[in-house]
């Protein structure tokens, strides 16, 4: 199954709380220009839900704990998502409460930057390669 594929059987279920239309079709489009898709779901998901716990994370984005925690660190590695303990002192392991720092703008601005960025380095490649051979 492809990326895409995985990204509308997941917003698929609106029972779920899924992504809205326009949230699918801004994913499809963050995840064309390289974003993975387990990031781009789960900083749209953040955004939809607000603060929220990694179960329910999975639950909403269609994603298996694994990839939650994968995004998480991708998404805590550029400062755009803060990591709380909850208020629950059940036995086990401590339940997190994810929620975004920046505006969902600010979030898409770094993809897109970075997209820019290398798109910036593949034409400076290829200008070279293209200057070396005139050369020849």
């Amino acid at each position: 199954m492809s990326e895409l594929e995985s990204l509308e059987v997941a917003t698929s279920d609106a029972s779920h709380g899924s992504l809205s239309g326009q949230n699918e079709d801004l994913a499809a489009a963050l995840i064309g220009l390289g974003a993975s898709t387990h990031v781009v779901k789960t900083m749209l998901c953040l955004n939809s839900f607000g603060p929220i716990s990694s179960k329910d994370l999975q639950t909403n984005c269609g994603l298996r704990q694994p990839e939650i925690s994968t995004a998480i660190k991708v998404l805590k590695q550029r400062s755009l998502v803060e990591v709380r303990l909850s208020g629950t002192k059940n036995r086990g392991r401590p339940s997190h409460i994810y929620e975004l720092t920046k505006t969902l703008h600010a979030c898409i601005d770094q993809i897109v930057n970075q997209a820019k960025n290398e798109v910036d380095t593949l034409q400076k490649g290829i200008d070279e390669v293209e200057l070396i051979m005139r050369k020849q």
